[in-house]
């Protein structure tokens, strides 16, 4: 980030990312979970809302805690938006939900991110892939945004 301008579009994208670069929403859902109006929002979710709909699950996997059948469904590859993860059976939706400053999500963004940890932090390098929770740590919160 070397000018005014590219710092101010970071800080933009982790302010929207974030919900006003609020710290309590490091991991998407764990403390502001979504409601059903926010899974049939189409501007959110699109046809992944829809098709939950439709099956007459979205207040069953809303009311869950944490949300994992929710976002094990809407990050599934089947449904579109799997950004590497598996089916929704697999979980990998909601083990690669969005963390960090970016709300880094799916299991190929978290192998990517790595890489490029390893490229450019080597000392601070961690496979994010192995260890997803590590990004709920401040360190690399920013450091994978």
């Amino acid at each position: 980030m070397d000018t005014c301008l590219r710092k101010a579009h970071f800080f933009a994208q982790v302010g929207a990312e974030t919900s006003g670069i609020n710290t309590s929403w490091i991991v998407e859902t764990d403390v502001n979970p979504y409601s059903p109006a926010n899974v049939r929002n189409p501007d959110l979710f699109g046809e992944r809302g829809v098709k939950l709909d439709r099956r007459g699950q979205i207040e069953a996997f809303c009311a869950q805690r944490p949300q994992i059948k929710l976002l094990s469904f809407l990050y599934a590859h089947e449904n579109g938006k799997g950004n590497g993860n598996g089916n929704e059976a697999s979980g990998d939706g909601y083990k690669f939900r969005g963390r960090g400053l970016k709300q880094l999500t799916g299991r190929e963004n978290y192998r990517k991110a790595s890489l490029k940890l390893k490229e450019i932090f080597p000392d601070d390098y961690i496979d994010l892939e192995a260890n997803p929770d590590k990004v709920k740590e401040v360190k690399y919160a920013v450091l994978s945004a």
